[in-house]
């Protein structure tokens, strides 16, 4: 699954937008879809760095209950 297949059709947009450009953030909420289709909310931190040399970006994604 992609980043988009795991997000909600509706914020697929604001998520392509804010993720066109790696860049560290702070804890941030955001909601995940499951398999079945329902909805759950998360916290996402990223962080900007380099893997064998080549840029990257390491993502932290936290459900919140």
């Amino acid at each position: 699954m992609t980043i988009t297949d795991i997000r909600p059709k509706e914020d697929v947009q604001k998520l392509l937008a804010e993720t066109a450009e790696p860049q560290n953030s702070t804890a941030e909420q955001w909601r995940h879809k499951k398999k079945d289709g329902s909805v759950f909310p998360v916290t996402i931190t990223s962080w900007v760095t380099q893997f064998n040399g080549a840029p990257a970006e390491l993502v932290l994604a936290r459900e919140i209950r």
